[in-house]
């Protein structure tokens, strides 16, 4: 029978230092398994530390380490208003606030300061898109939308940046600056005509959208009445915007 040695352990140039130590325990027939910390004394011996339980995510980083491949990145918890977020693409909603709001019709730029809707906006692909609420909360996947009350957009929530320069990123922290693609525009003309329900206005028009928020100038609360609706949720929304 042929007797098989032990491989032998491969040549280190650095000192090594001990990392951790893993103990398996049996309870009625069940493993637990606890990781202890290790340091070195003066001497060069290992010392063991207090454990605590192995879960599951320590295991695949150890493994991990093991095969020489790179962690996972540590869990990281979205910013309070930030709804989705992937590689490219960036969704979050914007609370009711009272703001100014530009307008530029025939060559005169006028300011109000209005009570703004609370807002879900999207940017990916260098492109906005933009959606009202009726509640200033943050929204779940089946909160109905309704459309912006704004001009300068078309009847899917896309905005029209016309001169605006996007931010060069869909990354987290750069809410702000899609924003003000928006929220810091000279709005010139309405692009779809159901922007607002108002008494007596089939369609809204510019010239209507402009008294409507003019009405507002001073005032605290968007009137949700005037919004309309979308006839969709926010996930109906996001897949139409994102295929």
């Amino acid at each position: 029978m042929t007797i098989l040695a032990p491989p032998e352990l491969p040549v280190f140039r650095e000192t090594i230092q001990p990392r951790a130590a893993f103990l398996i325990y049996e309870i009625d027939a069940h493993l637990l398994a606890t990781v202890h910390p290790l340091s070195a004394t003066r001497n060069g011996h290992a010392v063991i530390g207090v454990g605590r339980p192995l879960t599951q995510r320590d295991l695949q980083g150890w493994l991990l380490d093991l095969a020489g491949q790179a962690r996972a990145p540590a869990l990281t918890l979205l910013p309070e208003h930030l709804l989705a977020l992937e590689e490219g693409v960036l969704v979050w909603w914007r609370p009711a606030r009272r703001a100014p709001m530009w307008f530029v019709i025939g060559g005169q730029r006028y300011g109000f300061r209005v009570p703004w809707p609370p807002l879900v906006l999207v940017a990916a692909r260098q492109h906005l898109w933009c959606a009202a609420l009726a509640q200033n909360r943050r929204p779940t996947a089946q909160t109905p939308l309704y459309h912006a009350p704004l001009m300068n957009m078309d009847r899917h929530g896309a905005v029209c940046l016309g001169n605006a320069a996007p931010p060069p990123s869909c990354a987290p922290g750069q809410q702000a600056a899609w924003e003000a693609t928006v929220c810091q525009t000279n709005f010139a003309h309405v692009s779809h005509p159901q922007t607002l329900k108002l008494a007596d206005h089939a369609e809204v028009s510019t010239d209507a959208h402009v008294r409507f928020w003019q009405g507002l100038d001073g005032k605290s609360r968007f009137p949700t009445a005037a919004l309309v609706t979308r006839d969709e949720t926010l996930t109906d929304w996001l897949a139409a915007v994102l295929p």
